[in-house]
């Protein structure tokens, strides 16, 4: 009889606690982004008989008083913060890695999507140069936990570089990166400065060029990447971005969409989420870049993820011009483009994760 009345008030103090969120959440002012999670939270759905009758209003009602919910960020820190304590080491694909590092895990079983790039970029008719980045579970093997397990990138990397055609020219950054102290962030999945640098050097010199020896200053320490969004630690010790001294002052003209900019660094992005887009505004279908210091250099085309925003900056004083195109947001024929461009060199430059994993360069023809 005891237990049954135990079991009663427990049922009942549980949904009282439900009706208490939920007042909360209708009568409180709702948020409408997450900054911690990097996302979009669910607002009160419309009621309407068409929606309750296509269960549209109790799926939208459910994920409002989930992403509405009371002190949300902090329940989900306890909840990661137990799940570390109970000797987990990831969470979300995001490993728990030493020294604060948050790593994505990297992981492919088969090559049907890894052959088919590998074939788009033989059937693009002009020779390219293909550079493919590392990700940080690569490139950080020792700051990750006990027991984690990713694919191998440098199999995968001289099984992409065996298929290629002669045409085309591989740039291979893997033992530089490796052997790079702090190259990524701690708290998301792309490389800082001091990655970038690391493939420009490379790139100039392939090209038969002198790198320049470039100097970084802070412009932030309060960056919160992607895995720190993804994994739930988000008391982690945010980031510090940093650009480069010598080029804050070129003379540029930057084309984005039918908007014309003077600098290669956007500081108004520094006040939002995604800090990263200080580096060329984040992604575009295309940018085109302009160096007037310049002006007997040639014309570069990067085809590329957002890797390439870090990097393409220090690239600049070396060309008159430099075309970005993300094949994610353009699907116009890249092949016209260049014959009405008249493009010098081109760099096919991918970060490991999404050549595995993305299928728009089809798109380069």
């Amino acid at each position: 009889m005891m237990k049954k009345r135990i079991n009663i008030w427990t049922n009942v103090l549980f949904v009282g606690f439900l009706c208490f969120v939920s007042i909360f959440n209708l009568f409180g002012k709702n948020k409408t982004f997450s900054d911690n999670e990097n996302r979009f939270l669910q607002q009160f759905p419309t009621l309407s008989l068409k929606s309750i009758q296509k269960g549209e209003f109790s799926l939208k009602f459910e994920l409002w008083v989930q992403d509405q919910f009371v002190f949300r960020d902090t329940w989900i820190m306890v909840n990661t913060a137990m799940n570390m304590a109970m000797g987990k080491i990831e969470n979300n694909n995001v490993y728990f890695g030493k020294d604060g590092y948050l790593i994505g895990r990297f992981f492919y079983d088969e090559y049907k999507k890894v052959d088919s790039n590998i074939e788009s970029i033989n059937n693009f008719k002009y020779p390219a140069y293909v550079m493919l980045i590392p990700s940080s579970a690569e490139v950080n093997k020792d700051k990750l936990p006990n027991f984690a397990y990713n694919s191998n990138q440098k199999v995968l990397e001289d099984y992409i570089v065996s298929k290629l055609q002669s045409q085309h020219t591989p740039i291979s950054i893997s033992d530089a990166l490796s052997n790079c102290q702090d190259c990524f962030y701690r708290t998301d999945h792309h490389w800082n400065l001091k990655g970038a640098n690391v493939a420009y050097t490379s790139f100039i010199k392939a090209l038969g060029d002198q790198p320049i020896e470039y100097l970084f200053k802070e412009v932030s320490t309060n960056f919160k990447g992607t895995m720190l969004s993804k994994s739930g630690v988000f008391w982690n010790e945010p980031d510090h971005l940093q650009s480069v001294e010598l080029l804050e002052n070129l003379d540029v003209k930057v084309t984005i969409g039918e908007q014309e900019y003077d600098s290669l660094f956007f500081k108004n992005r520094l006040n939002e989420k995604d800090q990263y887009a200080y580096y060329l505004d984040g992604n575009h279908p295309i940018v085109n870049i302009e160096n007037r210091n310049n002006p007997d250099g040639n014309h570069l085309l990067v085809i590329k993820d957002s890797f390439a925003h870090a990097l393409v900056p220090m690239l600049v004083p070396h060309f008159h011009k430099i075309t970005m195109i993300d094949l994610r947001y353009y699907k116009n024929s890249v092949s016209e483009y260049i014959q009405t461009e008249n493009i010098n060199d081109i760099i096919v430059m991918y970060n490991m994760d999404n050549f595995v994993t993305d299928g728009n360069l089809i798109f380069l023809k």
